[in-house]
């Protein structure tokens, strides 16, 4: 940080545990600073100092980092923006629950965020290919499904094999996605019991919208998941994006889970994970 900024005073300064791929740190209660955990993404950094510049001057209804970037001589070694007061919805879930009004800034969010035209953003690409998920499946094929019940492993197959078999045939335009809007990454005012803002843009790029939807399905179900499309403009039939999020978007989040808790040493945390994809998986129209 010193290195990036030598006239910053510093009187508080907090690390963050909570950051998968990044070093967060709060300065003063007033400043984020990120720093990715591994060397080489600089480009990741440009793509999402794009992105964020993009979405600006669309002005959405919820408030995004202000990203200024971090440089150590000519090299670019993270971001930093100001804090957006409010605690990240994933916290504080079982005591506040999404209003319309969240839903319509949500909808209208994600209008602004999937209109952003290919060419502002030279640097976006697209990462959820066909090999992307199949590689996906293999991993999980090799080191979690020898861990998991029978009954566990075919409802991931059926799951899995009819994504990718509808996939292989999918001509769909893909847009800009935020890739990660999960609860942890929505930002709530319990003074103003409001959403208020959508942090970390780090896994952004090209692909199917309704993988946006997916983290609203996987903690709040289909009623969320439709409440928001109400605000959402788009030419697509969005009884489409229900269907895509129902029999995958919405349930490949419990892949990450069991591949995160391997990592951690802690499969054996999965049931209330396992349990919720089971739930969901009936609702897809699976048998």
């Amino acid at each position: 940080m010193r290195q990036c900024d030598s006239t910053l005073p510093i009187y508080k300064l907090e690390h963050i545990q909570s950051g998968w791929d990044h070093t967060i740190l709060f300065v003063n209660d007033t400043l984020v600073f990120r720093f990715p955990k591994k060397r080489g993404l600089e480009t990741a950094l440009h793509r999402e100092l794009e992105l964020n510049r993009a979405l600006q001057a669309r002005q959405p209804s919820l408030s995004v980092p202000k990203l200024t970037p971090l440089f150590i001589e000519e090299t670019l070694v993270g971001l930093s923006y100001p804090l957006i007061a409010g605690v990240p919805v994933k916290t504080i879930e079982e005591q506040v629950t999404l209003s319309t009004t969240d839903c319509q800034h949500i909808g209208n969010f994600l209008t602004a965020l999937h209109h952003i035209t290919v060419d502002e953003l030279p640097n976006l690409h697209a990462i959820h290919s066909h090999s992307f998920w199949k590689t996906l499946y293999n991993h999980l094929q090799q080191i979690i499904f020898p861990q998991l019940e029978t009954n566990i492993i075919r409802a991931i197959d059926v799951v899995f094999e009819t994504f990718l078999e509808t996939l292989s045939t999918d001509t769909r335009l893909l847009v800009p996605i935020h890739g990660d809007l999960t609860t942890a990454n929505m930002i709530y005012s319990q003074s103003e019991q409001k959403l208020v803002g959508i942090i970390d843009f780090t896994d952004a790029q090209l692909s199917d919208p309704a993988f946006d939807f997916a983290g609203l399905y996987w903690t709040y179900g289909l009623d969320t998941v439709l409440s928001v499309l109400r605000y959402y403009k788009t030419d697509e039939c969005k009884q489409g994006i229900v269907e895509r999020v129902k029999r995958f978007y919405g349930l490949q989040p419990l892949f990450h889970h069991l591949l995160y808790l391997h990592e951690q040493k802690e499969l054996d945390k999965a049931s209330p994970f396992v349990n919720r994809f089971l739930k969901l998986k009936k609702l897809g129209g699976f048998k």
